[in-house]
């Protein structure tokens, strides 16, 4: 038996050496470095930034380039207040950087940036009277932004310009000040041999001045970019939840009935609630499945036409259900009977009763996900459930970061409850690696 388990940890040891370089190093805040800046100033690329619970003054705006992860200790989107790292700006355009594209698009120690975790907080800057503008910014960018809150800011909270793949994953945008979207993509011309994948999931965009997710069209033609739009709660913003522009134009109202954008959008497994000007607007090849469009303003689905093709929705409100657009049946319309409808919105918002007529009834649509090198993530009877949450799902947990050089038994708990694959790397030790003493520590306990 321990022959086995030690064949077993010996795999986990070069998986986690695989992840993180052994070259890689930890930068703590403020324990080895008093400021994020200098932290970032010290680091090189592979190199992990992590920062403990506390309120830091940043700018890192100005295209940084360094090919970095930023972390928080604990990810802000599902942990208490009194651990959560803060950041205040003291300039616009809090974080921005921007990095070379890698070859493949499979991100790998070093070769994008990440942004994990934090609480950016628009509303406070120090001798701006402008505000913060953005909060993260890509401007030809690979990277993630992953389990923060931002809120507050003048523009966007997220604003993604130039050839960026961006994964935007797990975040609560809300709360805008100024006339700002909760994302917002400039799709800009570039040169690039492959597609590029561009993937929102998991997130709440609300209450935004503008739309809860902006494409912007720059050019005329098409872009080499394709867009997985899946699993967010996107509620209560003045303009529409996903709305399309062209010529540049950043303003919804110009575009009234959105933008026949050319590139490739799967919009799937979203919940559209409250958005004033509607739910999508425009798109001409776009796929729109098992999403919830609720007591939106004005009209569900607007012109998404083109080679677009929408089916296995719930329509249910004052609003149009559809014009102009590629609708095919089967569709629900019917009150999706929600449960914790109460405001603001967190992670276990608007899921579905037991009794609601949108359980069992979307299509499988395991092989969009795939094709983003994303998990499918599962249902639990004949077929998925509409809207962004499975029925009985639960909400995201915090996990306890690991010590920096050290495997625990807790850790171990973790890794084996919650590991998901290479590509969740929220359960490794913070330098990347175990080693025979951990595995034997960790045996001799079992």
């Amino acid at each position: 038996m321990k022959r086995c388990l030690l064949y077993i940890f010996t795999g986990f040891a070069l998986l986690f050496v695989y992840v993180k370089p052994a070259s890689a190093a930890v930068l703590r805040v403020p324990q080895d470095y008093t400021s994020i800046e200098t932290a970032y100033n010290a680091a090189n690329n592979a190199d992990e930034i992590v920062v403990s619970p506390g309120t830091y003054i940043v700018c890192l705006s100005g295209n940084r380039n360094k090919r970095i992860v930023l972390r928080a200790q604990f990810p802000a989107t599902t942990s208490p207040t009194n651990q959560h790292s803060i950041i205040n700006s003291n300039c616009s355009h809090v974080i921005q950087f921007s990095t070379p594209l890698d070859s493949d698009g499979i991100f790998q120690p070093g070769d994008h940036v990440e942004f994990v975790g934090f609480v950016l907080n628009g509303n406070q800057i120090q001798g701006v009277s402008s505000g913060t503008d953005d909060g993260f910014s890509y401007e030809s960018a690979s990277g993630i932004v992953k389990d923060n809150i931002i809120y507050g800011t003048t523009d966007d909270p997220v604003d993604i310009d130039g050839a960026s793949e961006a994964h935007v994953i797990g975040n609560i945008l809300k709360d805008g000040r100024g006339g700002g979207d909760g994302l917002e993509n400039r799709l800009h011309s570039f040169s690039s041999s492959r597609d590029l994948k561009i993937i929102f999931r998991n997130n709440i965009f609300y209450n935004h001045n503008k739309d809860g997710i902006q494409l912007i069209g720059i050019i005329s033609g098409l872009t080499k970019r394709k867009y997985l739009i899946a699993n967010n709660l996107i509620i209560n913003n003045t303009q529409a939840g996903l709305g399309t522009t062209g010529n540049a134009v950043s303003d919804q109202a110009q575009f009234p009935g959105g933008y026949p954008l050319p590139e490739k959008i799967y919009v799937i497994n979203n919940t559209f609630v409250e958005n004033g000007m509607g739910g999508i607007l425009g798109g001409a090849n776009m796929v729109v499945h098992n999403n919830i469009f609720y007591n939106n303003s004005v009209v569900d689905l607007k012109n998404v036409s083109g080679n677009s093709v929408a089916s296995h929705n719930l329509f249910f409100g004052p609003a149009v259900d559809y014009e102009g657009s590629n609708v095919q049946s089967p569709n629900v319309t019917a009150d999706p009977n929600f449960i914790n409808t109460s405001l603001p919105p967190n992670f276990e918002s608007f899921q579905l009763g037991a009794a609601s007529p949108a359980v069992d009834a979307g299509m499988v649509v395991n092989n969009i996900y795939t094709e983003f090198g994303v998990t499918p993530p599962g249902y639990s009877e004949n077929a998925p459930d509409l809207g962004w949450k499975e029925s009985g799902s639960t909400p995201p947990s915090s996990s306890p970061t690991p010590t920096p050089g050290q495997f625990t038994i807790a850790d171990l708990k973790i890794l084996l409850a919650g590991y998901l694959g290479p590509q969740n790397q929220s359960y490794f030790p913070l330098d990347g690696k175990i080693n025979m003493l951990d595995a034997g520590f960790v045996m001799s306990r079992l």
